[in-house]
Order: C-alpha cells, then sequence, then structure tokens
C-alpha cells in the first residue's frame, strides 16, 4: 500500500511509480518531487512505461487513461540521467503518432535536457530519412537547443546541420521546417547556405522565408 500524500518518502520506488501511474496527468506535486529526488533508480520503472503497449492506450478503462507514458517523458526529461535517453528514442523511432502535439511542442525541450549527452543520439536521429517528418524536427529544435544552452558544443551543431542542408536528395519540406533552427544559432556561415536553398527553391516560403532569417 502506498504511502499516505505526506509521507511519500517512506513509500518503496515501486509504489511510487504504481501512484504516478494511477495519476495521469494529475500527479500529486509530492510525488512527483519525491520521484525525482530519486533520480536515477526510476529511470527502469519509466521506461516500462514507455515500452509496454497497454500503458498508451487512450480509454478510460486502462490504468492512466494513456497519460502515464507523457508524464514519464516529462519526468525522464526532468531527472535527465543518461540511461533515461534511449527510451525516449525508441518512442520516436517506434511510435510518434502515439505523441500527437507532444512531440514538436514539447518533446525537443525534454531531449534537450539532457545536455551534450543527447548531441550524437540526436544528429542519427535527424540524419534519418526514414524517419517521421516531425520526429526529425524535433531532433533538429533539440540540437539548436543544446548548441545555444552549451556554446562549446555550438560548432558542432552548426557543422551537422550545414551538412544536412546541402545533403542531395534532402527532403524539402524538413528543410523547410529546420531552417528556423539553424538561423536561430545566428552564425554567419550559415546565411550563404540558407540564402542558396531559397534561392534554389529548395525551401517552401509558405512555410519561412528570407525575412524570417534574417
Amino acid at each position: 500500500m502506498v504511502a499516505a500524500k505526506a509521507d511519500w518518502a517512506g513509500a518503496s520506488t515501486a509504489e511510487l511509480v504504481a501512484e504516478f501511474v494511477r495519476s495521469g496527468l494529475n500527479v500529486d506535486r509530492g510525488l512527483a518531487e519525491e520521484l525525482l529526488r530519486r533520480g536515477a533508480a526510476v529511470v527502469p520503472y519509466l521506461a516500462q512505461i514507455l515500452d509496454d503497449d497497454k500503458y498508451w492506450r487512450l480509454d478510460e478503462m486502462t490504468l492512466s487513461g494513456g497519460w502515464a507514458p507523457i508524464s514519464a517523458l516529462h519526468l525522464l526529461g526532468a531527472i535527465a540521467d543518461p540511461d533515461g535517453l534511449e527510451p525516449i528514442l525508441r518512442v520516436l523511432h517506434n511510435r510518434p503518432d502515439d505523441l500527437g502535439d507532444w512531440l514538436t511542442e514539447d518533446v525537443p525541450s525534454i531531449l534537450a535536457s539532457f545536455g551534450p549527452v543527447a548531441v550524437e543520439p540526436l544528429k542519427r536521429l535527424v540524419s534519418s530519412p526514414n524517419l517521421d517528418l516531425y520526429v526529425r524536427v524535433a531532433g533538429s529544435i533539440a540540437l539548436s537547443l543544446i548548441a545555444r544552452g552549451h556554446p562549446d558544443w555550438k560548432d558542432e551543431v552548426i557543422s551537422f546541420f550545414h551538412t544536412i542542408l546541402v545533403r542531395e536528395g534532402e527532403d524539402k519540406e524538413f528543410l523547410s521546417l529546420c531552417l528556423d533552427d539553424v538561423a536561430e544559432l545566428k552564425d554567419p556561415r550559415s546565411k550563404p547556405i540558407l540564402r542558396s536553398l531559397l534561392d534554389s527553391g529548395m525551401i517552401d516560403e509558405e512555410i519561412i522565408t528570407w525575412d524570417d532569417v534574417q
């Protein structure tokens, strides 16, 4: 039986996670703070939530009405233990449609919360043309956020973006959507590439224009 809400610290991690699942989107703040305090010890439990189909069912008859994985994603980002990144990447590869608007609205900042440790996995994600378009966009946004938050990594991220931008056969819609992520880094070396893409018609100007990236 889970401890009283005033005594979350007295409960086992398994009990806390069970209550976390039952809570859906209405997770008690004290419960969330206690899970966050336990850090890496919670990661395997959250990974299991993300990996198990039963938690994703948007059905009031399920354990959490389908909200437990969304809460788990946010908590993994808050804990930011490196072992928590791979379960998130599995979700992005295997079930992007289940994320809905969370994919572009929240997932980028969740990924960016892992900092530089996420750079290489995100580069592989963004480089994968067969992945869902908006998964790649989320990865692109996350890389830009990391570069802005960790200046020592800015050159590496910019160099990667430049490689993607000039890659032959790259998807026009993806290029159009990620162009702003590159422009946000405000590196003068990017401007000729961005200008060339716009002039060559490789960018959908209904999505972004030269004025937007200035």
